[in-house]
C-alpha cells in the first residue's frame, strides 16, 4: 500500500486539514483522482503532492483505492551543492523549495518558505519571523523596511539563500512603526510602509514632530491607494500649520519609479 511506500519529509511545510478535507471530497464527488502524479526524492520522501497523498490516505482508510505515479526527483543545483548524504535534511528542504514552484497541490506562500527555514533552524529566517512577531509585521511591509524587495531578493529568500544584518536599523524603523500605528491604524500596510520609509531615510525628517502633529489630528492621515499617494498625504501632515516658507518639500528627492 502507497502508504507504507512513501514518507514525509523530516521538515515540512504545515498541512492545513481544510485543504486535505477539499481534495478527499474532490475525488469522492468525482469518482477518481485526477493528479496522479506525486513527486519523491531518493529516499522515497514526499517532496509534491504531501496534502493529496494524505487524502488518499483518507480513502484507503475507507476501502476506497486509486492509481497513483511516483516519479523520483533530484535537483541538478542540489547535486552540486550537497554531495554528503548525511545532511539529508538541508538537501530536502530545498529540494522542497525549488520543486513546489510547479507544485499541484498549492504555489507556496511566503510564509510558507519562512516557515520551513525557520524549522530547519536558519538564523536569518528565525530573525525574521521574531521580528514579524514582535511588531506584527506582514512579510511584505518587513521586507520594505529591510530594503530587500524585489524578484531578485525574492529568490534569495525561497531558495534559504536570504542573508541580512542590519537588524538594528530595521527595530529603529519598526519601533517607529508601533508607535504610529497607535496613531493611524494603516500605519502597517505595505503602501504605506514604502512611502514612511522614504521620510525615515530623509536625515531632516522628524519623527516626532510628525508624529506629534498626525496624533492631534488624526485627519491628516488616511488611506490611499499608491505610495506616491501616500507620500502626498505625509508630506501634507508633515507641514501642517507651517508658514510657507519654512514648509518641506521631501517629494522633490524622492524616486517612485525605484
Amino acid at each position: 500500500m502507497f502508504q507504507n511506500l512513501l514518507k514525509t519529509l523530516d521538515i515540512q511545510r504545515d498541512i492545513p486539514t481544510n485543504k486535505v478535507k477539499k481534495i478527499y471530497e474532490s475525488i469522492l464527488t468525482k469518482g477518481y483522482f485526477p493528479h496522479k502524479v506525486i513527486t519523491v526524492n531518493k529516499y522515497m520522501k514526499i517532496l509534491d503532492g504531501q496534502r493529496r497523498v494524505t487524502a488518499l490516505s483518507l480513502h484507503a482508510d475507507e476501502g476506497r483505492y486509486y492509481e497513483i505515479v511516483i516519479i523520483k526527483y533530484k535537483h541538478s543545483m542540489i547535486e552540486t551543492m550537497f554531495d554528503d548524504e548525511s545532511i539529508e535534511n538541508q538537501v530536502t528542504i530545498l529540494d522542497e523549495a525549488y520543486l513546489s514552484q510547479s507544485s499541484l497541490d498549492e504555489k507556496w506562500k511566503n510564509k510558507d518558505f519562512l516557515s520551513i527555514y525557520c524549522k530547519s533552524g536558519r538564523p536569518v529566517y528565525l530573525k525574521f519571523k521574531e521580528m514579524m512577531d514582535k511588531y506584527k509585521l506582514p512579510w511584505s511591509s518587513l521586507i520594505t523596511l529591510m530594503g530587500r524587495t524585489g524578484v531578485y531578493y525574492q529568490k534569495l529568500f525561497e531558495e534559504g539563500r536570504f542573508e541580512f544584518d542590519e537588524w538594528e536599523k530595521v527595530e529603529e524603523a519598526a519601533e517607529k512603526l508601533e508607535r504610529l500605528s497607535h496613531v493611524y491604524p494603516y500605519a502597517k500596510n505595505n503602501h504605506f510602509v514604502r512611502a514612511i520609509i522614504k521620510f525615515l531615510n530623509c536625515e531632516f525628517f522628524d519623527f516626532e514632530l510628525f508624529l506629534t502633529r498626525v496624533d492631534v489630528n488624526r485627519d491628516l492621515l488616511y488611506r490611499s491607494g499608491t505610495v506616491e499617494q501616500y507620500c502626498t498625504v505625509i508630506q501634507k501632515a508633515y507641514n501642517y500649520r507651517t508658514r510657507a516658507e519654512n514648509k518641506v518639500n521631501f517629494l522633490r528627492y524622492f524616486d517612485f519609479a525605484a
